[in-house]
């Protein structure tokens, strides 16, 4: 019964507590954030409906739901603040989407670590239908953030098959055809990886990112954001850094599979003055 005992709440006074009760409120309203536990609780049910075949609808329905809410919220944060631009509106459009993000995307590395193939067609329609949105005005960088969850989940499904060695299923992830409007088609590494997503426009990462300006600040960015998110299905923390940079090493090699034909390599590596192609790369690049 410890557990239901009271427990005496030293304060320096009333109108300070109260003040810091607010902020701490107000703080959490902001980022719309589920409640931890809620969100432990759906993570822990698909756990159970993915380990029991009985369960499958039940599963199916989970992923439903949550595509649906992120699917409401890009909608309702399609609307451009009256106020004009300031930083803070896109770092706090991005903890949003996280937010709204986080128990699919937690739920789409487990799918990846520990599926049999099986999920994977369920897998692609959800990344696919949230990863093209209609033409809309406004801040270019918030109307471009709104296929975030799409990179979100493309990262969260990708890493779990990387942890599960399943190269098969993560290179038909990687180069699975997108339709992004007028019969115009491209590979998902073509359109949310790195810089390839329109959500790298002008690179506004670099407002969300300590040091103010780095490189590869979106990889930098959700290296922070899926160390945490990864814990279901990765025990070691020395691991995760590695696996992650090989799941972006791996989306760079198969770009330049997609993007160029072995006469273009060629004619690359023989050019005058040009010995390069150009490639999306994250974080692994500053390993020389």
């Amino acid at each position: 019964m410890g557990h239901r005992a009271g427990r005496v709440v030293t304060i320096d006074g009333a109108d300070a507590f109260f003040e810091r009760l607010d902020t701490l409120v107000s703080a959490q309203a902001d980022a719309q954030r589920p409640n931890p536990r809620s969100t432990e609780l759906l993570v822990a049910s698909a756990k159970k409906f993915f380990a029991r075949p009985e369960f499958r609808i039940q599963l199916e329905e989970l992923i439903g739901d949550e595509q649906r809410r992120i699917d409401q919220h890009v909608v309702a944060a399609s609307g451009q603040p009256g106020a004009g631009w300031s930083d803070d509106l896109f770092i706090s459009a991005v903890a949003r989407y996280e937010a709204r993000t986080e128990i699919l995307a937690r739920i789409f590395g487990i799918l990846g670590r520990y599926g049999t193939g099986e999920e994977s067609r369920t897998a692609l329609d959800v990344i696919l239908g949230l990863s093209v949105r209609e033409a809309a005005g406004g801040f270019t960088a918030l109307i471009n953030l709104r296929t975030y969850p799409a990179v979100l989940l493309f990262y969260a499904y990708g890493i779990g098959l990387l942890k599960a060695r399943r190269f098969e299923a993560l290179f038909e992830l990687l180069t699975a055809p997108i339709n992004v409007g007028r019969d115009n088609s491209k590979a998902v590494v073509s359109h949310l990886y790195l810089a390839t997503w329109e959500g790298m426009e002008n690179d506004p990462w670099r407002l969300v990112h300590e040091l103010k300006g780095p490189k590869t600040a979106l990889s930098d960015h959700l290296h922070g954001v899926f160390q945490q998110w990864t814990s279901d299905y990765i025990f070691a923390t020395n691991e995760f850094t590695s696996l992650f940079e090989h799941f972006e090493l791996l989306a760079t090699l198969a770009y330049i599979t997609l993007a160029s034909d072995k006469a273009g390599l060629q004619a690359a590596l023989g050019g005058a003055g040009r010995d390069f192609l150009w490639t999306p790369i994250g974080r692994a690049a500053w390993h020389s």
